[in-house]
């Protein structure tokens, strides 16, 4: 006798080589009002349910999931849910890009300049999507910001200093990486940026609200863009894009810095050798810059998620 089996509409997406999967239908309804009140049910109504789009068997590691739900304001065009291997993000660039890709593809948004900013609901604040003639998208971030300048971490290479930052999730950037930011260095990238959250950690180093600095973004020299990055993500994969939150902060201490005018162009290379274009064309009420990220993304895949009742890794209870 057959056995019904549930389904969940996805686009995957890749944006400057970091994957995005976008959950569009078949979704459970999140209670709430808010979109932070639905992300907050969707663990706790369905505690499986991230792992189950996401992770293994149906997914890898260095995936970020885009839940797509109704918005809750009548002026924005959508709202979003963003998860990853080990739990939720506030926000995620990349896959804001991927989205807008994605929207294009299914036909709800022209294969053209738009000629608007679309509103999206994030955990982290509303960010706007403006699709560019070059192909290219335009994603407006939160407001970002400097926390704490140059602390200092203990490390097996000696003193390492950094600046925590919040660009839509936490960071600490390091600007001149003891290890050199290049591929042939992965392996050393990896244990060094895990070093540096541990060492966060041990001196008790937090953002806002106790926030835990759960990314480790080390900058290099580039020849092709004004700089190169490695950024390793809270589940302990490295990001393969540029990383457009990591971008966000990092413009935000050039600028506190004086070393961004408004208006300028930076180019973030990532350690694929694949890039990011930054720029903070505003300020918000209270004076933060609020950085715009430009990138591509191309979809990848479409179809169904099944989750028959028999496997053991279903994932959907």
């Amino acid at each position: 006798m057959s056995v019904p089996v549930p389904s969940i509409g996805f686009v995957d997406s890749h944006t400057e080589g970091e994957p995005t999967r976008v959950l569009l239908d078949g979704l459970p309804e999140l209670r709430g009002a808010t979109i932070r009140a639905r992300a907050s049910a969707l663990e706790t109504d369905y505690p499986g349910l991230r792992a189950a789009l996401i992770d293994e068997p149906r997914g890898c590691a260095a995936m970020v999931g885009a839940l797509l739900v109704p918005p809750c304001e009548s002026s924005s065009a959508a709202a979003a849910v963003f998860v990853n291997n080990v739990g939720q993000l506030p926000m995620c660039v990349h896959a804001c890009v991927g989205i807008a890709r994605t929207l294009v593809h299914c036909g709800r948004m022209p294969d053209q300049p738009w000629g608007r900013t679309l509103v999206l609901e994030t955990v982290a604040g509303e960010v706007g999507l403006e699709l560019e003639a070059d192909g290219y998208v335009a994603v407006r971030n939160v407001p970002s910001y400097r926390l704490h300048r140059g602390v200092e971490l203990s490390t097996s290479r000696g003193i390492v200093r950094g600046d925590v930052a919040w660009g839509g999730n936490w960071f600490l950037i390091v600007e001149d990486s003891p290890v050199a930011v290049a591929a042939e260095q992965l392996a050393s990238l990896h244990a060094f940026t895990r070093e540096l959250r541990a060492a966060l950690e041990l001196a008790g180093v937090r953002g806002d609200d106790g926030a835990p600095i759960d990314h480790v973004q080390l900058c290099g020299p580039s020849e092709l863009a004004d700089s190169r990055n490695f950024v390793l993500c809270p589940g302990g994969e490295h990001d393969r894009s540029a990383c457009g939150t990591g971008t966000s902060a990092r413009l935000a201490c050039l600028y506190a810095d004086g070393r961004l005018a408004l208006g300028q162009r930076w180019r973030q290379q990532s350690i694929t050798g694949s890039v990011f274009i930054g720029s903070i064309d505003e300020l918000d009420a209270s004076g933060r810059p609020q950085p715009t990220i430009r990138g591509r993304a191309w979809v990848t895949a479409e179809g169904r998620l099944l989750f028959d009742p028999r496997d053991p890794l279903g994932g959907l209870a």
